[in-house]
């Protein structure tokens, strides 16, 4: 049985990501933002993306806000580590579904 300083890596599948929104809303552009979902020990999870530029900076404005309100909640004034998808790089975040679904 692992223990608590075990670490298991998830590579969540290109497949798995969904465009849903799109810089200048140009639904044939680049995705600014990229959804998942996925069970983590039965709970429902959404993993959203969001695109970031070289110095890790959230792309789209729409965004912005609302990742360092997040950012602020966290007490992180670090960059997040970003992954690679579709040629641009991504931030990302987990949240889990409410009870109802």
């Amino acid at each position: 049985m692992p223990g608590a300083t075990d670490v298991t890596a998830v590579q969540i599948p290109d497949a798995c990501w969904e465009p849903v929104d799109f810089l200048d809303d140009d639904e044939n552009g680049v995705p600014s933002q990229l959804l998942a979902t996925l069970y983590v020990n039965a709970c429902p999870m959404h993993f959203e993306a969001y695109l970031v530029d070289e110095n890790g900076e959230i792309c789209d404005p729409r965004h912005q806000e609302s990742i360092n309100l997040m950012k602020t909640a966290l007490r992180d004034d670090e960059p997040w580590k970003s992954f690679h998808y579709a040629g641009h790089d991504y931030v990302m975040i987990a949240i889990p579904f409410g009870k109802s679904r």
